[in-house]
């Protein structure tokens, strides 16, 4: 089970992508985000976290272990 900590690094960017969720779906149609802003608000978290968007998949995985 994961366990939300927003007094973590991780916690915290989780916690803006969650506030600009908030944030697009109100501005949304249906109150439902617009699939292109939130995938670019995602892409933008993973920036800040260090991780290359257009990058391999391995970047994210444990030394040793990609």
């Amino acid at each position: 089970m994961l366990h939300f900590d927003p007094t973590t690094t991780s916690g915290s960017a989780v916690a803006s992508l969650f506030r600009v969720w908030c944030s697009l779906r109100d501005a949304g149609p249906g109150c439902r985000p617009e699939a292109a802003e939130l995938a670019g608000a995602v892409e933008e978290m993973f920036a800040d976290l260090g991780l290359d968007p257009a990058g391999p998949p391995a970047q994210a995985e444990l030394p040793g272990r990609g």
